[in-house]
């Protein structure tokens, strides 16, 4: 009987464990979906339409932090030109 309990507080443990890892990865993609597109509406409200090349890219970035350097460029850029050269500079790391 002992060993049944012992069981069921090691499984959900376990199942709150990987419920908590999968919420943490599903606030971490919606994090890097908001920045992808914050920046896609930056580029569209200053600029107009936006080639998919260039956006192709930025949603193809897992990097938090490259993603918020790219959403304040995308304010300071003087056009999509400036833009697409930065981006093709920048490595994900």
């Amino acid at each position: 009987m002992r060993e049944a309990t012992i069981f069921q507080d090691w499984f959900l443990e376990a199942e709150q464990k990987g419920m908590e890892k999968g919420m943490e990865r599903g606030m971490e993609k919606g994090m890097l979906k908001t920045l992808q597109e914050d920046i896609r509406n930056i580029l569209e409200e200053r600029f107009g339409i936006v080639k998919g090349g260039i956006l192709k890219v930025v949603d193809k970035i897992e990097n938090d932090s490259l993603l918020r350097t790219l959403l304040r460029q995308s304010l300071r850029v003087k056009n999509l030109e400036e833009f697409r050269e930065i981006l093709s500079s920048v490595k994900e790391e």
